[in-house]
């Protein structure tokens, strides 16, 4: 790793989001003077996050605890177990790694984005007449669909506004539909026209109203969604999936509920949300969240929201969250495939977090560094299999 001592500390600056403009333009030149000079920045952003934790834990024998790590998670593998860290040791690492890694998660929000990035704040926009719009957060666009005004805007995404009817048109009539997609490797924000604010995260798919009338509020969700909703009394907003239905008056939560997943959830971060399947229904506060077992029977338990919420920041958390269950996630937004050589792989469980704009290979190092998986990738195809002994 060789870089020069006052890049290093543009570099510094960057990773803390304390650089001035001219301190990323001179990291961004000498980004481009050498492909080599990619490769360092990455080294010594793993280095740098590194360092700057060992004196917060300079009594922990990390490679002692690495080692035992290691001997554990060989034996589990061989037992074809669950990896369950139940050594003082492996507690140690396993919290040093988890804070490395939540630290960059946090810290990555304020870097300079050296690596360019394109759009991904891109959806399709279908209307009632079932006409397609490409929508991205760098175009502008103003269109009416029956009652409706849509506006969108670099700044504030997509909005509806209703129109003004004519006299002869305040009779209730029937709902007219829109239909928003998220693709793989996408994300995007609308605000529907009570104001109800939906943030839709990769591989998701909502239908509503372009207007809501009547005593209900409601829409269709296939995939994941963040919702900020307006306080209604009278019209309650009602989020309906394959086989959840959330109810709310005005609140603010996360749900859950890919076709692939086996556990879909409703994660409530402000106010107060009723949950119902077939079997039962719950009724939670924030701070919990709210989930299917496989027999379609609701189970509430306490979480921490922005594991579940902060997508929609621009990151990626994984909280004791199985490494099937990270490979969907990165399959969503990277537009990759993962394929493993051994189940009793997926089911592995590590924590930790990162910056969207960081690139895949850069999180799939940091998961191998702390384990015994390694991954082979070959395009959109990632290989999943044990790492070297």
């Amino acid at each position: 790793m060789n870089i020069p001592n006052h890049i290093q500390q543009d570099l510094i600056d960057c990773i803390n989001g304390k650089a001035y403009l001219e301190q990323k333009a001179r990291v961004k030149v000498w980004l481009r003077e050498d492909v080599e000079n990619k490769k360092s920045y990455e080294e010594f952003s793993r280095w740098y996050y590194r360092s700057l934790y060992a004196d917060l834990y300079d009594k922990i024998d990390v490679n002692k605890a690495k080692y035992q790590v290691k001997l554990s998670l060989q034996n589990q593998l061989r037992k074809r177990r669950i990896l369950q860290w139940g050594s003082v040791a492996a507690s140690l690492i396993v919290l040093l790694s988890i804070t490395l890694l939540f630290k960059m998660f946090y810290q990555g929000a304020n870097d300079c984005n050296l690596v360019e990035q394109d759009d991904y704040k891109k959806a399709v926009l279908q209307l009632s007449t079932g006409e397609e719009v490409c929508l991205s957060s760098k175009c502008q666009l103003q269109i009416n669909d029956k009652n409706a005004s849509i506006k969108q805007s670099f700044n504030e995404g997509m909005k509806y506004s209703a129109i003004d009817a004519d006299e002869e048109d305040t009779i209730a009539h029937e709902l007219v539909y829109n239909t928003l997609t998220v693709s793989r490797g996408g994300e995007f924000k609308t605000t529907l026209a009570d104001g109800t604010q939906i943030w839709l995260n990769a591989q998701t798919e909502i239908r509503y109203p372009v207007v809501f009338e009547g005593n209900t509020r409601e829409v269709y969700l296939k995939g994941e969604a963040f919702f900020k909703v307006t306080h209604n009394v009278d019209q309650p907003f009602i989020v309906h999936t394959a086989n959840i239905t959330t109810t709310v008056l005005g609140t603010s939560f996360n749900v859950s509920a890919y076709t692939s997943d086996s556990y879909p959830s409703v994660t409530l971060e402000d106010g107060a949300v009723r949950v119902s399947t077939e079997q039962n229904t719950l009724l939670i506060e924030p701070g919990w969240q709210v989930w299917m077992d496989l027999n379609k029977k609701l189970v509430a338990n306490k979480v921490n929201i922005k594991h579940y919420s902060s997508w929609r920041e621009g990151k990626l958390v994984f909280h004791r969250m199985s490494l099937d269950q990270i490979s969907a996630n990165l399959e969503r937004w990277y537009d990759v495939q993962f394929y493993f050589t051994e189940e009793v792989l997926r089911e592995l469980e590590f924590s930790g977090g990162i910056h969207k704009t960081k690139p895949l290979k850069f999180i799939l190092q940091l998961i191998e560094e702390t384990t015994d998986v390694k991954f082979i990738i070959d395009n959109k195809k990632i290989t999943v299999e044990r790492g070297e002994k």
